[in-house]
């Protein structure tokens, strides 16, 4: 029978929700970033004219012009592992890799925040800077940038959230789970559409678990089913559910009912 040691070291190795983006990442996040990096991409585009009315200011008119332009690398495609086909004369080729486009990201926000250091579209570039030097595993380097994003969002910015969860990776990723554990908690607050409800709770659980309190977050993860049910915390929390049940855990089932099959074996 297998040893509650034995379990602890499985519970706490990366499974197969935890292996894109940084440490203990689970699958949806990297996909979130893109999405988010793509979204921040045309909502500074269309922007321009918002920023330009707002502060009347000829150079923040300007650095957010150039803002768009710093993050025309995220439109530029990535083949890897075949030719690519003859561009238009004037058009870049696609990247090799998502790393080379994260590089060429990295290179372009950071001499874009260097030119404007002190304007509302540095602060905004703060976000998918961070995120592509998370996605590289500069993980240390995106706490800055992202506390800097959040001071300067309106408090209904629809990206606070993204910037809330990877504030909350980058803590984890430093084992500072009580900071990591806030993070999470402030973007379960925030988090009102239907599109990351419950996923505060979700990285609570998760938490519990990578601390060595399986059943305290096997609960955690219960009550997302149960609270969230169809959304990407419920499916998420329902993967996880079940492999702590795979591996003897007792979970709750959703709605406070102990689920059939689970026990905690403590040999």
């Amino acid at each position: 029978m297998t040893s509650y040691k034995a379990k602890q070291k499985e519970l706490r190795a990366p499974d197969a929700l935890q292996q894109m983006g940084v440490e203990a990442m689970p699958w949806i996040q990297a996909h979130q970033q893109k999405i988010a990096a793509v979204v921040f991409a045309a909502v500074a585009v269309a922007g321009v004219v918002a920023l330009v009315s707002h502060f009347g200011d000829r150079s923040e008119k300007d650095a957010s012009t150039e803002l768009a332009e710093a993050l025309k690398p995220l439109g530029r495609p990535v083949q890897v592992g075949v030719t690519p086909p003859p561009t238009e004369p004037g058009a870049e080729p696609p990247f090799k890799s998502e790393t080379e486009r994260d590089e060429a990201l990295v290179a372009s926000l950071t001499a874009f925040r260097t030119k404007y250091p002190s304007k509302k579209a540095a602060a905004n570039a703060a976000l998918p800077l961070a995120q592509a030097l998370a996605r590289l595993g500069r993980t240390a380097e995106t706490l800055p940038l992202l506390e800097e994003f959040l001071k300067a969002a309106a408090p209904n910015d629809p990206l606070r959230f993204v910037a809330l969860e990877a504030k909350g990776y980058a803590y984890e990723a430093k084992q500072q789970w009580g900071d990591a554990l806030g993070a999470f908690e402030e973007l379960g607050r925030s988090a009102n559409g239907d599109f990351m409800k419950g996923m505060g709770q979700y990285h609570k659980g998760r938490l519990l678990v990578l601390q060595g309190k399986p059943e305290e977050g096997a609960k955690e993860l219960s009550e997302v089913i149960a609270s969230a049910p169809g959304t990407a915390a419920g499916r998420l929390a329902t993967e996880r559910v079940a492999l702590l049940s795979a591996q003897g855990i007792k979970v709750p089932a959703a709605g406070g009912a102990k689920a059939p099959g689970g026990a905690a074996d403590g040999g």
